[in-house]
């Protein structure tokens, strides 16, 4: 890896000030959408989910937005069928 370690200072004020600084680490992750196994710089914090390619969030959000509608569809078939007894028409059928 090319990259340089950078490194920040933040002063936190809450309860007795005091200084921190903050270094940038090695980071190996698995991109959850192409699999791709990446390893970058990163400060301190949770593992990211997705590789620099933007089409992989991209992605992940399109999906997820599909996956949302197709369960509200099969939530209100539902409560239709339950409201008026009468069977709904499945669009997969």
């Amino acid at each position: 890896m090319t990259q340089e370690a950078e490194q920040k200072t933040i002063s936190v004020t809450r309860g007795r000030p005091y200084t921190r600084t903050l270094r940038q680490r090695v980071v190996t992750f698995t991109c959850v959408v192409c699999g791709d196994v990446t390893t970058e710089l990163r400060y301190p914090g949770p593992l990211p989910h997705y590789c620099d390619y933007p089409g992989c969030r991209r992605l992940d959000e399109r999906l997820d937005n599909e996956h949302a509608a197709e369960r509200m569809r099969r939530l209100r078939a539902a409560r239709k069928k339950e409201a008026t007894g009468v069977p709904v028409r499945s669009e997969n059928v």
